[in-house]
């Protein structure tokens, strides 16, 4: 009569912990970044801040979807990897490719679009002009218009 080999209860949650760390660490840090930004711009003026909180999020529904596109390239290379079909792995690295370029002349030409968009808002002339430049910045347009 064999018994198999017991892990101890926690060996999982350590495995988890082991990979799951540096990418919490990763993600911290754009967090704590946005927050230093914030203080900042409080201490310049609170219509910075109130600008760069609709700003950031609108720009953030656009980056964000398009890194969710572009980031299923690593899935497509991982699964053509894991399923030995690595002839697969240079085609789907190069569509990741040009889409993130497209996606990338997509997110720079909606900041010509940023004056009309928040001036629509409604909201006073200081914020408006606070969400125009940060919209700006966070699309790669460093000139406001």
């Amino acid at each position: 009569m064999t018994s198999e080999p017991r892990l101890p209860a926690d060996a999982g949650y350590r495995n988890i912990l082991r990979y799951a760390l540096p990418m919490v660490l990763s993600n911290s840090g754009g967090t704590i970044l946005q927050f230093t930004d914030r203080m900042f711009l409080a201490w310049h003026a609170p219509e910075s801040v109130a600008g760069a909180g609709v700003a950031g999020m609108i720009s953030i529904c656009f980056i964000g979807l398009f890194c969710g596109v572009t980031g299923f390239t690593g899935v497509f290379a991982a699964q053509y990897l894991g399923s030995g079909r690595p002839e697969r792995l240079g085609p789907a690295t190069w569509q990741g490719l040009r889409l993130s370029v497209v996606f990338g002349a997509v997110c720079f030409g909606l900041s010509f679009f940023a004056e009309p968009l928040f001036t629509r808002l409604g909201h006073g002339a200081a914020v408006t002009a606070a969400e125009i430049d940060y919209f700006n910045i966070s699309s790669a347009r460093t000139e406001t218009v």
